[in-house]
């Protein structure tokens, strides 16, 4: 049976999903991206910046869950700019170090919102 997870520590879903769910010993979180819970808005302005706002929800929903960053077997990251990379990747490997994790980073060139 599914559960649905859910965290004031992380932004509510914009649409009509949830934040993650919970499944036979796995956790499926949506995609996330740079807004502040607190405000509902994009407040960092740098890719270091938005990628450890990305990283504080994405463990808010974790925790939540009863998981971890530790647990990940495969992200899927999205860039608007693949100039970003190094900087993206610096903050990314603080939190997902492990060798057996999988990562996909793709170019994104249009969002809804502005994103980095």
């Amino acid at each position: 049976m599914a559960e649905k997870v859910y965290t004031k520590n992380a932004p509510d879903a914009i649409g009509p999903y949830t934040q993650a769910i919970k499944t036979n010993g796995f956790v499926f979180t949506s995609g996330q991206i740079a807004i502040n819970p607190q405000t509902g808005n994009v407040e960092a302005t740098t890719i270091e910046g938005q990628t450890e706002q990305v990283m504080k929800n994405l463990g808010a929903i974790l925790a939540e869950a009863g998981s971890s960053f530790d647990k990940a077997v495969k992200t899927v990251c999205f860039l608007a700019d693949m100039g970003d990379f190094a900087a993206f990747n610096e903050i990314y490997g603080k939190y997902f170090y492990k060798q057996s994790q999988l990562v996909h980073v793709l170019l994104l060139r249009h969002f809804q919102r502005m994103f980095l």
